[in-house]
């Protein structure tokens, strides 16, 4: 019986694995070309600019507004982007002290479980594997498919 439920969840976990592994190779070439066409206006509005400022002004006066435009807009990416990092370190963090005491938990119940019923204790050390596996990456918080 044992042997059955051992080999359902391998099965259960090697189809996650492959929906997982195919919807990363889809959504990283999907991103991909998002950022090419991406890439391809922001260039084409810059040079639309620069045509645009170097007529009502000199060349040189055009090229300046657009590196300081594109350098506050630099700046401005960059302290969003530590920002949300620290965010998520921050998150991250918190998740882990969760997981720490849910595991510490168990464990301090394991040895009046592993008296009692052996296949019990078998069953929380699944529990445990799963918890600290499942802390370590908050997947269901982050959506995957609809970034």
């Amino acid at each position: 019986m044992l042997d059955r439920l051992v080999s359902h969840i391998a099965n259960i976990a090697a189809w996650n694995t492959g929906r997982l592994a195919a919807r990363t190779r889809r959504n990283a070439a999907l991103y991909g070309l998002a950022i090419l066409f991406g890439l391809t206006a922001y260039g084409a509005a810059v040079a639309a600019a620069g045509i645009w400022l170097a007529q009502r002004l000199d060349l040189l006066a055009a090229l300046g507004i657009l590196v300081l435009v594109s350098g506050a807009l630099a700046v401005l990416v960059w302290a969003v982007t530590a920002a949300v990092s620290a965010h998520e370190r921050r998150h991250e963090a918190e998740i882990r002290r969760q997981s720490l005491n849910t595991v510490s938990a168990a464990l301090t119940m394991a040895p009046a479980i592993g008296r009692s019923k052996p296949l019990l204790l078998a069953l929380a050390g699944a529990g445990l594997a799963y918890f600290a596996l499942s802390g370590s990456s908050d997947d269901a918080g982050e959506g995957q498919d609809g970034r």
